[in-house]
């Protein structure tokens, strides 16, 4: 097989691991900072993607979002990602 520059064969996948607290609320302020910068730049709204296995969308499944702490699916609100202020 002729790959060129392209490399040939399988490719590891990365390790999963579960954001650490810290970690979330890293992502909550950067998604923050992101819509602060778009409506200061002049846009009128920011939308937020959250299907097909992204972040925001991992933590509303209950099947993708295992965590057992405050960020967990499970809890009351019903995985909501918020992070309270």
């Amino acid at each position: 097989m002729r790959c060129g520059a392209v490399r040939c064969g399988a490719v590891p996948a990365p390790v999963l691991r579960a954001l650490s607290v810290a970690e979330v609320r890293e992502q909550a302020q950067a998604f923050g900072d992101a819509a602060r910068y778009a409506i200061e730049a002049g846009f009128h709204g920011v939308e937020l993607y959250g299907a097909n296995g992204y972040l925001i969308q991992q933590f509303l499944s209950s099947s993708a979002n295992l965590r057992t702490d405050s960020y967990g699916a499970s809890r009351g609100s019903g995985g909501s990602p918020t992070v309270p202020t």
